[in-house]
């Protein structure tokens, strides 16, 4: 079975338009992990994905000298990174 994972900032307007096609991979017997905040459970629940929560905590390394909306993309970016070099056995930097 093919897997996929999803990995959106905890906003409706990061994660509504991923549901359609989250749905779509699941229908298609798409194993579909999907990391976001707990409020939005029931919403990827409802798509056929398993949820997995993240922090919405003010990542540790925010030190007011950049916008916050960067800080958390770098904290989530950096649980991807994580997460991925449990997969392969490294960390996948995009090019």
């Amino acid at each position: 079975m093919t897997k996929v994972a999803f990995f959106c900032h905890p906003y409706h307007g990061h994660l509504n338009p991923t549901l359609g096609l989250v749905s779509a991979l699941v229908s298609q017997n798409v194993e579909v992990h999907y990391y976001t905040g707990k409020d939005f459970e029931p919403q990827v629940a409802a798509s056929g994905a398993t949820f997995i929560g993240i922090s919405e905590r003010i990542p540790s390394s925010y030190n007011k000298t950049k916008p916050l909306s960067l800080a958390i993309f770098n904290s989530t970016l950096e649980k991807s990174l994580d997460i991925t070099e449990g997969v392969y056995g490294r960390k996948e930097y995009p090019d």
